[in-house]
């Protein structure tokens, strides 16, 4: 099981992947949030390194079909008295890196990969970090078959937060899911098997793409990207109308398997294209 202790410091590193049509606004300057500033949930990323969200690539196909102004990271958190504060942090653009996210030591590239990362804007880097840090990433041999492990993100989005300016208020803060490693594909891990893609017993829901996959010691070993979900047909409302499509989520969760090498990669790649080598 997952203890609290873990739950909060994984946490304080989860942010949702919103966007917007207005203004930004950082809650916490005022008590009052202005009218019609408000954040559409698309997905949950969190901190990998100080400068780089990692989230699912499917987050941002779905940020490039949205109208918005703006792409941020919202950071929602709460003192001791339980006042909340929304912390907007604007996000530099879709950064991709391509190449590196189909690195593979013994094979060299291979395609598919549910992984993308978000820069920050240099100027919240050190802001965030006074009050968020990245996670701590878990080596390979921490991804076993039955391993108790937890999600923590934004599943159902906006349907969760409910409407803050009035008592329908649901939950701001990331939510925790727990279960176990089910399978690990394309088999149960026997010696040097490249593990693709790991499978988990935790319910998914809209909103939790690109919540990290971590373990009861806080390790994070993958990024959550998908669940299996079955289409059911609701009663008939009326006559002349068909009846409703209900997606109902099954408990069958696909999480990319991540590795602290792994980002050291990224982090390598990063710096070789911010000094313009």
């Amino acid at each position: 099981m997952i203890n609290t202790d873990v739950f909060r410091t994984i946490r304080s590193s989860v942010c949702a992947i919103a966007t917007g049509t207005s203004k930004l606004w950082n809650y916490s300057e005022d008590e009052t949030k202005p009218e019609g500033v408000n954040f559409n949930i698309i997905g949950t990323g969190f901190l990998a390194t100080k400068e780089l969200i990692l989230t699912n690539r499917h987050v941002l196909d779905a940020i490039k079909e949205c109208p918005k102004d703006w792409v941020a990271a919202v950071f929602i958190t709460a003192d001791d008295e339980g006042i909340i504060s929304i912390n907007y942090h604007k996000l530099e653009g879709n950064l991709v890196l391509s190449d590196s996210l189909h690195y593979d030591d013994a094979k060299g590239k291979t395609l598919g990969t549910d992984v993308a990362f978000l820069e920050i804007n240099q100027n919240s880097v050190e802001g965030i970090a006074s009050n968020h840090q990245p996670v701590r990433f878990g080596p390979k041999d921490k991804i076993q078959i039955s391993s108790p492990i937890g999600v923590c993100g934004y599943i159902h989005g906006n349907a969760m937060l409910g409407n803050p300016n009035d008592d329908s208020t649901i939950r701001y803060s990331p939510t925790l899911m727990q279960g176990h490693i089910a399978g690990l594909a394309p088999y149960d891990n026997f010696p040097n098997c490249k593990i693709n893609m790991i499978l988990t017993d935790i319910t998914n829901g809209g909103g939790l793409s690109g919540s990290p996959l971590f373990t009861e010691d806080g390790s994070v070993i993958g990024l959550h990207c998908a669940g299996q979900t079955e289409l059911v047909y609701g009663p008939k409302t009326e006559l002349d109308q068909p009846p409703a499509i209900i997606k109902i989520t099954q408990g069958i969760g696909f999480a990319v398997p991540i590795t602290q090498d792994f980002i050291d990669n990224i982090q390598l790649i990063w710096e070789k294209k911010n000094s313009g080598e």
